[in-house]
């Protein structure tokens, strides 16, 4: 696969105008387990099926300092694994934290980054996606919140074949915005945040422990283009068959549970931000 395409990256641009001293932030450290054993819950359905159950998933190593770390969190189909893999972004304590999550079906468990024939979505339920996560907390500070910035630019969630394209599902954004390529082609935060019932919908609970969810995710199906390194492709539905999903990528950020000012005026404005990702290798 591309080498470039399976480098990470994952950037949080800030306009230097905004002039705010870090000083009036409290921050927010790593995420932890606040369950047993420093475990956290992942649920994922798609309609009335069941994808992954795991209510006690242990964290995938050190997610700061090993991003190439992985979990696996429930098996496909044809028996081979789901796995998560988890990046935090940039130091140990932020003011706004972003997180990456990154659910796909590889060959096994010593090839995280070579997709296996099965697909995480099965192309034929058209149903939307949900993912949840239960019982997360975060080291240095008494509470978080969970979020994602009501604009166009802050990226929450993708779907990508077994070539690595991206799947071209409504809501995403267009091929190139903001100079990303392929990469751009994700559903952006306004999206969830619309006020409308369907599709997509962020909710979350916010305090010494965090939960939220990831709702209304629209599926490839058989029928949806993808798009490569030259924008979209029309005819070509995904590899190796039509809506085949190797990979869903998500995205959730983090303030303190009771922000300061200064850190409500940073999420406001939500508008002089970009986070940009694409999977890790």
């Amino acid at each position: 696969m591309n080498k470039q395409f399976l480098n990470r990256v994952s950037i949080l641009a800030t306009v230097a105008a905004l002039a705010v001293s870090a000083s009036a932030f409290a921050g927010v450290g790593e995420p932890t387990g606040a369950g047993g054993g420093n475990t956290f819950s992942i649920k994922i359905t798609q309609g009335g099926t069941t994808i992954v159950d795991s209510p006690n998933t242990p964290f995938p190593g050190n997610i700061k300092t090993d991003p190439l770390s992985a979990v696996q969190i429930g098996t496909t189909s044809g028996g081979t694994p789901i796995i998560l893999k988890i990046q935090s972004d940039f130091g140990p304590v932020e003011d706004f934290r972003i997180t990456h999550w990154y659910i796909s079906t590889p060959i096994n468990l010593a090839n995280v980054s070579t997709p296996s024939n099965f697909s995480l979505i099965d192309p034929n339920n058209l149903n939307p996606i949900k993912v949840e996560i239960g019982n997360i907390k975060f080291t240095g500070t008494p509470g978080a919140a969970p979020l994602v910035v009501n604009n166009n630019s802050f990226s929450v969630s993708y779907m990508i074949d077994s070539n690595g394209r991206y799947y071209k599902t409504p809501g995403t954004n267009n091929f190139n915005d903001y100079g990303l390529g392929k990469v751009a082609v994700q559903v952006p935060g306004e999206k969830y945040l619309d006020g409308a019932p369907n599709p997509y919908q962020f909710t979350s609970v916010s305090g010494a422990v965090n939960s939220w969810v990831w709702d209304g995710i629209l599926p490839p199906g058989t029928t949806t283009d993808v798009v490569g390194n030259g924008g979209l492709l029309p005819g070509d539905k995904g590899f190796p068959v039509p809506g085949h999903v190797f990979e869903l990528g998500l995205g959730v950020a983090f303030v303190e549970a009771a922000p300061e000012p200064a850190t409500l005026a940073f999420v406001v404005m939500g508008g002089l931000m970009i986070a940009r990702r694409h999977r890790p290798a």
